[in-house]
């Protein structure tokens, strides 16, 4: 129901005052869409950001307090689109690093989105980023949010709940005591779902959506390490692009110079997925004969951090 709100003319500057005070009541407390558009229209306030909950829903990293995000406005409901737009950390807020850049919000609800850390954006007029598997680094991870609330010059606060766009493999892989007679040194892992693998995919932070094609062959990394008998290496630790493993993770190792493979089943995976956010830890065993899958892949949410060697010990 639109509200009807009168006021009286005002005459002295005392009541100036206090006619400002009332109207920013109203508009405090009214929603994007519940106050009359001639009171709220000609008000244009600067968009703010709660620093204490970017990185709320980020486990492991928690509030984020250093850096810069990057902040976009889109054209909805007929604002001007801004991309791209920094916002550094200070003391206990998030600002402008140009103050003229500003995002400023009308009586319209605003769409609003960012992502963490700034400079990622591979096409910042299509708001998308570029996500290639390659070894992990805690620089190299990637957080966003698809929505800041609901904002307009009523509520001009973003809340950035920011969430993972990478997925992590960490690989144990043992030496069966007794039971493989090489030298067991490892110099490449290769990783395919079939006959292919996605490397490189393209993430829209707008919406969340992922595209991208897969490459035949799979994605290779070279490794040089030596397993000595009865131990275990922990080392091989990777950032993947989400993706569909229907045929299952296929992990092949060049080992001694020989090529050898095991398949992970689908079901071991998220229902066949290699999902954002998650962690895959997978315990391979070498044998003489082959390479063996051992029990469950471990499925987290993954902390950031460089990866240790806790699998050292072998059974």
């Amino acid at each position: 129901m639109k509200k009807n709100i009168f006021l009286k003319p005002v005459t002295t500057s005392k009541q100036w005052l206090t006619f400002v005070a009332v109207l920013w009541i109203l508009i405090s407390v009214s929603g994007c869409s519940d106050l009359d558009a001639s009171v709220s229209e000609g008000w244009v306030v600067p968009l703010t950001i709660a620093g204490s909950t970017i990185g709320g829903t980020a486990q492991s990293r928690g509030t984020l307090t250093e850096g810069s995000i990057g902040v976009f406005l889109t054209n909805a409901n007929g604002y001007t689109p801004k991309s791209d737009i920094q916002y550094e950390y200070r003391t206990d807020k998030w600002v402008p690093t140009v103050a003229k850049e500003s995002i400023m919000l009308g009586h319209q609800t605003a769409k609003v989105f960012a992502y963490y850390p700034y400079g990622k954006v591979t096409n910042a007029e299509n708001s998308t980023v570029t996500l290639v598997a390659q070894p992990y680094g805690e620089e190299k991870e990637i957080f966003y949010a698809t929505s800041g609330g609901n904002l307009c010059n009523a509520t001009p606060t973003a809340i950035f709940n920011m969430k993972r766009a990478y997925a992590r493999l960490k690989l144990s892989i043992g030496r069966d005591a007794g039971r493989y007679k090489g030298a067991g040194v490892i110099s490449n892992i290769n990783l395919k779902n079939g006959s292919t693998f996605s490397k490189e995919r393209t993430l829209n932070i707008a919406d969340g959506t992922i595209t991208g094609s897969t490459v035949s062959g799979g994605w290779s990394l070279p490794y040089s390490t030596t397993i000595a008998e009865g131990s275990a290496d922990s080392n091989y630790d990777v950032l993947l692009p989400p993706q569909q493993v229907e045929s299952g993770l296929t992990v092949t190792l060049t080992i001694d110079g020989k090529v050898r493979a095991v398949t992970v089943p689908p079901s071991r995976l998220s229902a066949g997925y290699i999902t954002a956010g998650k962690q895959y830890r997978i315990k391979l065993t070498i044998s003489d004969a082959e390479i063996s899958f051992t029990g469950s892949v471990t499925v987290s949410d993954f902390s950031s951090g460089s990866n240790t060697n806790t699998d050292a010990s072998w059974d």
